[in-house]
């Protein structure tokens, strides 16, 4: 019995490892909690900040959620929290034990409070090394990842985004909540997205969730939203949204978008999108719109998508443009395009029409 119970505290302590960051110059106090909004009223009553974190299973891919810091001789990745002079980063030491295979696969959320009150809010992968610049880190075992999407859900809530520092915090909910790999994040940036009474920064922000980390559903829920949406701002940034998007249907949805809209700003928007996600393989199609597409702005918007593409590509399409184009928008905006390439022929270009 005795050696049973020693084999699940070991199992206990390999998995809260596995899901907590590798913490530095600071002290770590782990509780068992099922409420977050409890934990953090319960642990705020200093006016020195402490910091509340606890961990879901992230969506899957390689995510990255770290920062890091070079200056040309020393690379240092990992989130300092209280770092506030502007100096450089410390680098980080080994963590100590086993390697660990399955890092990245967790989100961590730092909630920073003050006084019983919420102040900052940050995500990051459970590979990400922290230090916590002396404060204390008070771990939470045992929340949910439904737990985890009602709170993040909660500081998102209309009558917070008339301050900006609660205008933050809801932006930094949706940005965690769109990495939370649980279903029940999925019908929340809908809802977000979707409404039209909704803030409008919050509706882009949690598209662009939907697209980027949501799968085949995020996917078909910005499609149908720049179908449905009125507003051309908003329709704009879906489409934007949406060329974030993995799912290979992408691709073709953005040129149909770019061949067919009637807003001429959201057809530009689609057509640099599109070219810029089908790489060189999209330029006779480019070339194309720029001959049948009778807007300006959606032809330089063309030029700009082209004007990305890697220079082998572009620069002899680009000076072809410049050179003969009917447009003389088209050709203003490839002589622009050009000046970013070292091709000597694009040298040349720019040299003679310099004389």
């Amino acid at each position: 019995m005795r050696r049973v119970a020693l084999i699940v505290l070991a199992m206990s302590v390999v998995d809260l490892a596995a899901q907590r960051p590798n913490i530095q110059n600071g002290r770590v106090e782990t509780r068992a909690a099922t409420a977050i909004a409890r934990e953090i009223a319960a642990v705020g009553t200093s006016a020195s900040p402490v910091w509340v974190a606890w961990s879901v299973p992230m969506v899957p891919g390689d995510r990255n959620l770290c920062s890091t810091w070079s200056d040309g001789n020393t690379f240092v990745r990992g989130e300092t929290l209280e770092r506030t002079d502007g100096s450089r980063p410390t680098p980080f030491a080994p963590a100590s034990g086993p390697v660990r295979l399955e890092g990245g696969t967790s989100l961590v959320v730092l909630a920073r409070v003050v006084d019983g009150r919420l102040e900052r809010l940050r995500s990051i992968g459970d590979d990400c090394p922290v230090d916590a610049g002396g404060a204390t880190i008070n771990w939470l075992t045992g929340v949910t990842p439904a737990e985890s999407v009602k709170y993040l859900d909660g500081l998102t809530r209309a009558d917070a985004l008339n301050v900006s520092a609660t205008r933050r915090l809801a932006e930094a909910a949706v940005s965690a909540l769109a990495l939370h790999q649980d279903p029940s994040a999925l019908p929340v940036l809908d809802r977000l997205s979707s409404t039209a009474t909704a803030d409008s920064t919050l509706r882009r922000q949690a598209a662009s969730g939907l697209a980027a980390h949501r799968g085949t559903q995020g996917f078909d829920r910005v499609v149908a939203l720049i179908k449905n949406e009125r507003g051309r701002d908003l329709r704009r940034s879906f489409v934007g949204a949406l060329a974030q998007s993995p799912d290979e249907k992408a691709t073709a949805v953005l040129l149909e978008i770019a061949r067919t809209d009637a807003d001429a700003s959201v057809r530009g928007e689609a057509a640099m999108r599109y070219v810029r996600r089908a790489g060189a393989s999209a330029l006779p199609t480019a070339l194309a719109m720029l001959d049948k597409e009778p807007d300006d702005d959606v032809k330089r918007r063309v030029v700009s998508g082209i004007g990305s593409l890697p220079e082998p590509v572009a620069a002899p399409a680009l000076i072809q443009l410049a050179k003969t184009h009917p447009s003389v928008v088209v050709r203003k905006d490839a002589v622009s395009a050009l000046g970013r390439f070292s091709d000597p022929q694009a040298r040349a270009l720019l040299e003679e029409l310099l004389r």
